[in-house]
């Protein structure tokens, strides 16, 4: 769900294996973005029914006992090898029936944490905000960021400036800066079953821990001294998807790891392409991560000008099942709970959504969103 993570000065740290972090490191990365806004890119959902998609490396079968258990996920042209597809062939229509009835969400203007209805775009609880009073427009000291739903309906909000490492809040019921409980760090991520959250931690290394925030681990060079690593997608509860930045002109690679000893992470596939970042995450009900990629020319660097492409990953091998474009200011997208339908944040503040092979819009004034 996270972008690569600059320095502070803007630069991104360069290379270095991933090995284990400081004993006790838990504080977390600033995520950098467009003044308030932390630019993570997700895409739009899975291939859409009718909607031809093109593999990347080599082609492998998508479908599962999770996908046949839900037919609307994906469709059978996951599997094809054809023309990439855009999203704009697909026409918007109304939300389905089996897609979440609401989602929770920043505002982009008063930076608040609020409950929203899926179909109406209504705002129908308000849940806390470091400024309640902010002025729309005016710029505050202190504000929620990203959010993070878990399966549980725990919400996970991180918020910018100070500390310098940045505060996740965990609510159970509303945001209280005053009470609600802090971890350090940012870019909180949960596990599928809710058990296990990564978040950023002291600016480029990675902190494991359990779903109240207690540390299992870390790892990672904190401080900038060595590569950006950052989590962007649980697979299961031992498996984290993270981008390692390791060159000052953007170029990352796309590390799937085995956490289950969070301390000594094992890598189990690596994808390592030069004009690429990795700038957001999630799985998908047949097991595969749909990855917002950042393509580039590498001899110019990342731009706004960059192709922004949803490929769908083997996490297995690394390799595309998949792949279509999205918009090119997405930076963020969540799936549901079951991993059916997804929805993406785009600079903007539109929330749309992607399944069953269709797509919609939900709602627009908003800095991040999850369901």
């Amino acid at each position: 769900m996270a972008a690569p993570t600059p320095r502070p000065d803007g630069s991104s740290s360069g290379g270095s294996p991933v090995v284990p972090a400081v004993a006790g490191a838990v504080a977390a990365v600033i995520v950098v973005g467009l003044g308030w806004l932390a630019l993570r890119g997700d895409g739009g959902d899975d291939v859409v029914a009718d909607a031809p998609t093109t593999t990347a490396q080599e082609t492998t079968s998508s479908s599962d006992g999770s996908e046949n258990e839900t037919p609307d996920t994906t469709t059978p042209s996951d599997t094809e090898t054809t023309d990439s597809t855009s999203i704009d062939d697909i026409s918007p229509s109304d939300l389905p029936s089996g897609a979440p009835d609401s989602f929770v969400a920043v505002t982009d203007d008063t930076y608040e944490l609020v409950r929203v209805d899926s179909r109406t775009g209504v705002i129908v609880a308000r849940l806390g905000s470091w400024t309640p009073d902010l002025v729309p427009g005016a710029e505050p000291e202190q504000a929620l960021q990203m959010v993070e739903l878990a399966p549980d309906g725990t919400i996970y909000v991180d918020d910018c400036c100070e500390p310098a490492y940045g505060t996740t809040f965990v609510v159970t019921d509303s945001f209280d800066p005053t009470s609600t409980l802090q971890l350090s760090g940012v870019g909180p991520e949960s596990s599928p079953d809710g058990t296990r959250l990564a978040l950023s931690s002291r600016g480029s290394a990675v902190a494991i821990a359990d779903a109240e925030g207690n540390q299992l681990g870390a790892f990672g060079i904190p401080d900038f001294s060595g590569s950006v690593l950052t989590p962007l997608s649980w697979v299961d509860s031992s498996t984290l998807v993270v981008s390692e930045s390791v060159s000052a002109g953007g170029d990352d690679r796309l590390v799937v790891l085995d956490v289950d000893d969070p301390n000594l992470p094992a890598e189990i596939s690596v994808r390592s392409e030069p004009g690429r970042s990795y700038a957001a995450a999630d799985v998908r009900a047949d097991g595969n991560v749909l990855v917002v990629v950042r393509r580039f020319d590498p001899a110019i660097g990342s731009s706004e000008d960059d192709d922004v492409v949803a490929e769908i990953i083997d996490p297995a091998t690394g390799a595309t099942v998949a792949e279509f474009d999205l918009p090119d200011d997405v930076y963020e997208a969540n799936y549901d709970a079951a991993g059916r339908f997804v929805l993406t944040v785009r600079e903007n503040g539109e929330i749309e959504w992607y399944g069953a092979g269709r797509r919609g819009t939900l709602a627009s004034g908003f800095l991040s969103a999850d369901w």
